[in-house]
């Protein structure tokens, strides 16, 4: 049985952010979810949230193999003190540095990722919330009819 390569790269993923710890030395400790479903409590926060939205897949006729262009959203929320504009960055510089760290063993984050693009806001209602998006790309190979 082939495991999913998709799945590995968001189980990867997944895992890399729950480094992002006090004992590892940031200053933030977050709550990770895969494809929230219900809305963030205050007692949540700060949270990351990942999202594997889109897989562009272009098929080799020949060789009988596909290549997946990954598109994955990587959603931080903070409130309060941990939600300004210079705190939102660092978290996003936080978040951007453990996945970009070299794979280790028993890690598959594809052949190749980059960074598509960040944003950033700020809003306030009974009290300030900060948010984050990080786009990533991820590009990976399987047999056809294969994620």
């Amino acid at each position: 049985n082939i495991p999913m390569q998709r799945q590995a790269i968001i189980d990867t993923l997944k895992a890399r952010l729950k480094r992002i710890t006090r004992a590892a030395g940031y200053d933030w400790e977050p709550n990770a979810f895969e494809w929230l479903v219900t809305p963030l409590a205050e007692h949540d926060l700060p949270a990351i949230v990942v999202k594997d939205t889109e897989d562009d897949i272009a098929h080799d006729r020949v060789g009988g193999s596909s290549e997946h262009t990954l598109k994955i959203e990587v959603e931080i929320y903070a409130s309060d003190e941990h939600s300004t504009a210079e705190s939102l960055r660092k978290k996003v510089s936080d978040v951007l540095r453990v996945v970009g760290a070299p794979a280790g063993d028993g890690e598959y984050l594809g052949e190749y990722q980059s960074v598509e693009g960040v944003e950033m806001w700020i809003e306030q209602n009974e009290s300030v919330v900060g948010a984050a998006r990080i786009v990533l790309s991820v590009k990976y190979y399987t047999r056809n009819w294969e994620m």
